[in-house]
């Protein structure tokens, strides 16, 4: 007979017992017996098997919430922690892409120099021009050099040297572009924000209705299901 959430009458003495608050101290040997005797009696009935599950995942969900409820800090300390553990596998996930599309770059631009220089290897045309152009600069120089230094002749001298230096720099830009191939090749990217490709700490907030804290729900449905188990163990035992 029930008297209450934390009062009963004792079936087998007739006396008043008060419930602990954590419930009473069990015999761990008396209770695996009864837990054997029970299987022996139920244990081929599914249904049993799903209550014993049930508790079972209740029980757990009641540590979990004692601990809440008793230690709110620690639980606090946890939850941000496997925050921060989450922030460390995006990190080390996007350094290994970021590695291996490096790696395969590189690997991509060595491979087209390979291909640069092997074309380049078969050109030639560029060091007989060379040799006249070497043999025009060397004239104009001595030129200048000479001790027949007029106005005029600077004047010459000078068109002559820009005109040079003109086709020179045309005629490098020409061969380089011959040796790439008559190609340009440069690493591009698009700036991105970083925040976006990363990742964000979002909060999202959840509501709870009535009068109490979230502290004070928590402490209410654990006393509650407390209560309840221990009748369903009674019930079951």
């Amino acid at each position: 007979m029930h008297l209450g959430k934390e009062q009963f009458l004792c079936q087998l003495c007739g006396d008043e017992h008060q419930v602990p608050k954590k419930g009473f101290q069990l015999n761990k040997n008396t209770q695996r017996a009864l837990e054997m005797e029970l299987h022996k009696a139920f244990g081929s009935n599914p249904a049993f098997e799903e209550c014993k599950s049930h508790i079972e995942n209740a029980a757990k969900v009641i540590r979990q919430l004692e601990v809440l409820r008793d230690s709110p800090e620690g639980y606090i300390h946890d939850y941000f922690e496997e925050v921060k553990r989450q922030v460390d596998l995006r990190r080390e996930k996007l350094k290994n892409e970021i590695d291996l599309s490096s790696d395969q770059m590189i690997d991509r631009i060595e491979r087209t120099r390979a291909e640069c220089m092997q074309v380049s290897a078969q050109m030639k045309g560029i060091a007989e021009d060379l040799e006249v152009l070497r043999g025009e600069l060397g004239q104009i120089r001595d030129q200048l050099n000479s001790f027949d230094v007029s106005e005029a002749k600077l004047s010459r001298i000078k068109r002559e040297l820009v005109a040079l230096e003109r086709g020179l720099d045309e005629k490098c830009i020409r061969e380089q572009h011959l040796v790439l191939q008559n190609n340009e090749y440069s690493f591009e990217f698009d700036e991105i924000n970083i925040g976006s490709v990363f990742g964000d700490l979002r909060k999202n907030q959840i509501l709870f209705g009535g009068k109490y804290s979230l502290l004070t729900l928590l402490w209410l449905f654990v006393t509650k299901v407390e209560n309840e188990l221990e009748i369903l163990i009674i019930r079951l035992g």
